[in-house]
């Protein structure tokens, strides 16, 4: 849970039942994400969303998409966040390893380096890979447009108004005040 605080991540679905992976970079610590969490456990923490992902019964049918809000983060504080260690496994990680098809990235709030940098990469990229990705500056009212209605959208993602209170994939697994955590066994 506290990894997942730190790191801003959640998941939901949208209204047709694709899997939406939220990471909300503007509630991002990079400095709790160096000296209040491990590197192991932050590991931990994207192999366990990986399998939530792969095992949910809505992503196996719908597919999945990842939602990020940039929140205009600069170059330099984008590529430092994720300590070199941690990123060389997290690519390996998700480079063609998660088996759901992603049929949708959206990346709000983009910095005017991403722009750049994603005019450069769409040459090396498929029509149909950039067909799936979607970059707004800010057109906050385009996600929930995308997912079906402000329902779909976690509260306090960046200004998206959305009205979506807990994360509906991941909290049965998680442990609250008190209460045991659920078996995957």
């Amino acid at each position: 849970q506290k990894v997942l605080k730190v790191w801003g991540m959640q998941m939901s679905h949208s209204k047709d039942g694709m899997l939406v992976w939220w990471i909300d970079m503007g509630v991002i610590d990079p400095k709790a994400i160096r000296d209040d969490v491990s590197l192991e456990d932050s590991l931990r923490c994207f192999v366990w969303l990986a399998h939530v992902a792969m095992y949910d019964p809505k992503a196996q049918a719908n597919g999945m998409c990842i939602l990020e809000n940039m929140a205009s983060t600069g170059f330099w504080a984008s590529m430092t966040m994720v300590p070199m260690k941690l990123g060389v496994k997290l690519d390996r990680l998700t480079m063609g390893v998660i088996p759901c098809k992603m049929k949708l990235i959206v990346i709000l709030d983009t910095p005017r380096w991403m722009g750049i940098f994603m005019k450069i990469f769409s040459m090396f990229m498929s029509k149909k890979m950039m067909s799936r990705m979607k970059s707004y500056k800010k057109e906050w009212e385009k996600v929930p447009e995308l997912l079906g209605g402000p329902e779909y959208v976690p509260k306090g993602f960046g200004e998206c108004k959305g009205t979506l209170a807990s994360d509906p994939v991941v909290d049965p697994y998680l442990v609250r005040e008190g209460i045991e955590a659920v078996s995957l066994s």
